[in-house]
């Protein structure tokens, strides 16, 4: 996500917020969310439990160009234990496997088709889509869906380059919406700012909103404030074409193997690091060794560089320990230490390369840091 786009977003909701807050009374949709809470699926007379219900949505799920609910409830006239066991079956165990909530939400449409063949079949304002599910399941259970309204989502998933494609307008992928919206939520309960002004709407409030607590109302009401409030103006949003979208997967890809040529490249960095530790205290000042020609010797001095200075009798050496290590010019006697060097070898013949490759590894992956999913 366009982190510096997101966070103007959040700026501008804030500075707006008493504008659509009270002016334009979109805390109606906490207000709705809660009334929603009262959905008597046993209700004796299911006619008119979907009629009240379709009276307290308002617009959230019906308007001017489609009315599925409404439709809905015209069919409880005809049908009414089939319309309460469709939403029986839609509400059964809702959660977050999207897999199981994407059955549901195929079987709840089939059934809704099914009714509108056989009740309105010139009626198009009838017809439910995966829209208006996602926004029946929404208002009973906010706090595990997202709701949906395709122009406002797509502008908001330009704004902040969302790049994943959740398909067309009323037949898409929920996974993908939900991964923007689960996106939203993480950046927003990371601004403390937004979070004190959301919450100061249920203050003085004299009508009962939903509590909210995972947020989900509230990313949907930024995603729809920025487009219909004009959060947009000023800032510079580039249309996520399909052009676009196959470079940023590309830079994706680009991004992911060089993050993982970069963890390679510390974790080699951070092994070498260690051999050379266990070598400064294997072989500290005053130890006894045994080189293959100098035969016996004593260290007397070692070097940040690694070098050590040797006295064999009355000759002063000064070699490197790491090239009497990886050229076996030590004479090894005890086991343990002999396996743990053999170990260290293939690391430390490496010693010049190993940091050089970090360096060209961090180099490589600064530029596409923020392609990583």
């Amino acid at each position: 996500m366009n982190l510096n786009n997101l966070h103007e977003i959040f700026r501008k909701y804030i500075e707006k917020f008493e504008y659509i807050n009270t002016v334009h009374e979109e805390i109606y949709k906490w207000k709705i969310a809660e009334e929603f809470q009262s959905f008597d699926l046993n209700a004796e007379d299911f006619e008119s439990e979907m009629k009240r219900l379709l009276k307290i949505s308002e617009n959230l799920i019906d308007n001017g160009y489609s009315m599925p609910f409404t439709g809905l409830a015209e069919y409880a006239k005809q049908e009414p234990e089939t319309v309460r066991k469709m939403f029986k079956d839609l509400y059964n165990n809702d959660g977050t496997d999207l897999k199981d909530k994407q059955n549901r939400i195929d079987t709840f449409l089939a059934s809704c088709e099914k009714l509108r063949k056989k009740y309105a079949p010139d009626s198009h304002l009838y017809v439910n889509n995966q829209r208006s599910a996602m926004q029946f399941l929404f208002l009973r259970y906010p706090d595990n869906n997202y709701m949906y309204k395709a122009t406002q989502a797509k502008s908001f998933a330009d704004c902040v380059e969302f790049y994943d494609d959740w398909g067309p307008m009323n037949d898409f992928k929920i996974e993908v919406f939900y991964r923007m919206c689960d996106l939203l939520v993480e950046e927003i309960k990371k601004y403390p700012a937004l979070i004190e002004t959301h919450m100061s709407r249920y203050e003085n409030c004299d009508a009962k909103l939903h509590p909210d607590k995972n947020l989900h109302i509230l990313a949907f009401d930024i995603i729809y404030s920025s487009q219909v409030y004009d959060f947009y103006n000023g800032m510079s949003i580039l249309p996520i074409t399909a052009q676009a979208r196959k470079l940023h997967e590309e830079r994706v890809l680009k991004a992911e193997k060089y993050h993982d040529e970069l963890n390679i490249a510390k974790h080699n960095f951070k092994c070498l690091q260690e051999a050379k530790e266990y070598l400064k205290n294997t072989f500290p000042v005053g130890t006894e060794i045994k080189h293959k020609f100098f035969k016996s010797g004593e260290i007397v001095d070692i070097e940040e560089n690694g070098f050590i200075t040797v006295k064999f009798g009355n000759t002063v050496k000064k070699l490197s320990l790491i090239t009497l290590v990886v050229s076996n010019l030590l004479i090894i006697d005890e086991e343990r230490i002999k396996q743990k060097l053999d170990e260290f070898k293939p690391l430390l013949i490496k010693e010049k390369s190993i940091p050089f490759l970090l360096t060209i590894a961090e180099e490589n992956f600064e530029p596409y840091e923020k392609y990583i999913q």
